[in-house]
């Protein structure tokens, strides 16, 4: 192979390598870093997990982990949605009562 040969390949094929050994690289690091965003993501929600639970032993000598979630919580970590309780809805279609004092104590 002559010189002239090689230099043409190498003015091809090193830039081409090159180009695509870079796009290679940006996606590698793009992938670790979204890894990396996951893991972090499901750390914070095993801390708070672990803060929102405690344990309690049963008579029988046995003991069991309890979680304890507010609805936000339970959306936020879990996508669970609860309906609102009941009693919310009637009391906001209800007007608003007056409530009297008891007898006992208009009587003193």
């Amino acid at each position: 192979m002559t010189r002239r040969g090689l230099l043409i390949r190498l003015l091809i094929f090193v830039p081409l390598f090159a180009f695509f050994g870079y796009g290679a690289y940006q996606k590698w690091r793009n992938e670790r870093a979204q890894e990396q965003i996951e893991a972090d993501e499901a750390s914070a929600r095993e801390a708070e997990l672990k803060d929102a639970t405690h344990s309690v032993k049963l008579q029988d000598g046995r003991s069991i982990d309890i979680v304890e979630l507010t609805p936000e919580q339970a959306e936020r970590l879990h996508g669970i949605k609860l309906p609102p309780p009941p009693d919310a809805k009637a009391d906001a279609k209800a007007p608003p009562t007056e409530v009297a004092p008891p007898a006992e104590a208009a009587a003193n």
